[in-house]
């Protein structure tokens, strides 16, 4: 096969879309230009303002997917999309405004089964693609720590004790942001150096994004995948609770007007067909990361069109 990164990525997209559709699922049309974008605090979107409504290019298609999973027939196991998405994050290596995402909900299952999932999903995809599969291994943060031997700060175990409601989360946007230093500093080339795909999971509830709390711990049911210390893959298990989502856009959107950023509109409807969301699970994948980590493509420009 060339490498070709253009025929690369439209090979791969034939690829997962195959996977998704001999198990049933609905593949969806999602909108480019969306009313409200997404409601964590730290992803800025492109605004569309046409003088007569404000708009935005959609940042992932997590809600639209969740609204076309509501008026989807029960029947459907679950629902997925290919498509572009749109972030004003400053370019990097393994960030272009525009990439390629697929994201996917199932339905009737849990973050343990959306983990083993995403495994069936790369060493399928990898085995289409010609590429050797390396091993995958799973780790709540803590533990990963522990097998590295990493101290975590003092101030920063509350993040993973303390069960509040969002509203008194903002108490911790010092520890938040220390975190995210945290983690690249110390975490993140400890991932560099593991050979395996890792699977990191049980986040702190600041960071749970629209993740479900575990009934066990004060932590989120998310997870994220790194290989080679970049992230290919993030996901969780839905919030349902309209009253819990509504708590977490006013958060977001406290957060944001604390950094001089503009809030971002509530998506009434998005809220409303959450409820049908118990026992879903969705996960997002960048495709462009996939195939620069796996093919030695140096730079996520290289997918770009001249």
């Amino acid at each position: 096969m060339t490498n070709s990164p253009l025929l690369l990525r439209e090979k791969l997209r034939d690829v997962l879309r195959e996977f998704f559709r001999c198990r049933g699922y609905h593949e969806a049309i999602v909108p480019s230009l969306v009313k409200s974008p997404g409601v964590e605090p730290y992803v800025e979107a492109f605004k569309v303002d046409d003088g007569e409504a404000q708009l935005f290019l959609a940042t992932s298609p997590e809600f639209s997917l969740k609204k076309r999973l509501f008026l989807l027939p029960k029947d459907y196991p679950g629902i997925f999309a290919i498509t572009s998405s749109f972030r004003k994050d400053p370019p990097t290596k393994y960030h272009a405004r525009e990439f390629t995402m697929l994201e996917w909900y199932s339905r009737h299952t849990n973050l343990e089964k959306l983990i083993e999932d995403l495994q069936s999903l790369l060493s399928h995809s990898l085995n289409e693609m010609g590429k050797d599969i390396p091993r995958f291994a799973s780790y709540s943060i803590l533990d990963f720590l522990d097998r590295h031997d990493i101290l975590l700060p003092s101030h920063l175990k509350k993040l993973f004790q303390e069960d509040l409601p969002m509203s008194m989360t903002r108490l911790f946007e010092k520890e938040q942001q220390d975190y995210e230093l945290f983690f690249d500093e110390k975490i993140r080339p400890c991932l560099a150096k593991e050979k395996a795909i890792i699977i990191l999971h049980s986040y702190p509830l600041p960071l749970r994004a629209l993740a479900r709390k575990d009934t066990k711990q004060a932590l989120a049911r998310r997870a994220e995948a790194f290989y080679k210390g970049v992230e290919l893959a993030s996901g969780y298990e839905e919030e349902s609770s309209s009253q819990e989502i509504q708590e977490i856009f006013s958060y977001c959107n406290a957060v944001r007007k604390e950094r001089g950023l503009s809030a971002y509109p509530v998506d009434d409807f998005l809220i409303e067909a959450s409820r049908s969301l118990e026992n879903t699970a969705g996960m997002a994948l960048g495709i462009e990361r996939l195939l620069m980590l796996f093919f030695d493509i140096e730079d996520i420009q290289a997918f770009a069109l001249p």
